[in-house]
């Protein structure tokens, strides 16, 4: 970018200087020279309306004259119309860097020139100074460029701080995400182990208290059901007693009433049959 200001620096040097040789004899013949809006614009190869909104936004430092109702341009403000061009297209700067340099440099740019825009100087004088001018407005173009790259490069290096900050910490909130699930895995892993051992000793609990139960279960049913057995033998005898009785008793009864039926018959029978 800097040579690239230092090369158009010379190449205008140059023009101016030829342009001077070139028009020296005419500005010296024709003081009094006059461009239109129409003119310019073609001097310029840009539209009547570009050159409308220069005057409108850089009028103060361009200078304005008046021949009738037309607005009119005389060969130094072909210049600087000509160098705002320049600043625009070859250089992509923004009205406002071009209005900075313009306000710079307004008092210089207008010296020798009085309030009709006519100059007083000799021209080739006057086209020393505005080479002269114009190297100074292109050394400032430099010095504000060079401002803003250096400032577009604080800028650049700031983002890249910034990113590399964010970097770093994304880096370490991934290690540190990593690092969190590695722990919860084993975490996890360490749980069912702790679950298993657990279900594993519940389970063996579990199985001894049911073979525990089982066997108290078992000696308690065989206890119930000897219990059980005795009392109904000794019932069974207790009955099979009483039955015993029951039928002596039943037996000696009929050998009574047996008895007793024997004895009338024969009380009868001794009875009647002796008569």
């Amino acid at each position: 970018m800097y040579k690239k200001l230092q090369f158009h620096i010379e190449k205008e040097r140059e023009v101016a200087v030829l342009e001077h040789r070139a028009n020296s004899n005419v500005i010296e013949v024709e003081d009094n020279q006059y461009y239109s809006i129409s003119q310019v614009a073609s001097i310029l190869d840009v539209s009547a309306s570009t050159i409308r909104n220069w005057q409108q936004e850089l009028g103060f430092y361009i200078g304005e004259n008046r021949v009738g109702t037309s607005r009119m341009y005389t060969q130094e403000q072909v210049n600087k119309l000509r160098r705002i061009h320049d600043y625009k297209n070859n250089y992509r700067m923004p009205i406002a860097a071009i209005k900075k340099i313009l306000e710079e440099n307004f008092y210089e740019m207008n010296s020798g020139v009085s309030d009709g825009g006519f100059s007083t100087k000799d021209p080739k004088d006057q086209q020393i100074e505005e080479m002269k001018e114009e190297i100074g407005e292109l050394k400032r173009a430099v010095t504000l460029m060079a401002q803003s790259m250096t400032s577009m490069k604080e800028d650049v290096q700031q983002v890249l701080s910034v990113n590399q900050n964010l970097l770093e910490n994304s880096t370490k909130s991934v290690e540190s995400d990593i690092n969190l699930k590695e722990e919860i895995k084993e975490s996890l892993v360490q749980l069912k182990d702790n679950q298993d051992k657990q279900a594993e000793k519940f389970q063996e609990g579990l199985q001894e208290q049911i073979e525990k139960f089982s066997s108290e279960q078992g000696n308690e049913i065989e206890k119930i059901f000897t219990r059980t057995h005795q009392q109904d033998s000794e019932n069974f005898m207790k009955e099979l007693t009483r039955m015993q009785k029951d039928t002596e008793f039943i037996k000696q009864s009929m050998k009574h009433f047996e008895k007793q039926d024997s004895e009338p018959k024969g009380f009868l029978a001794r009875l009647f049959g002796n008569k």
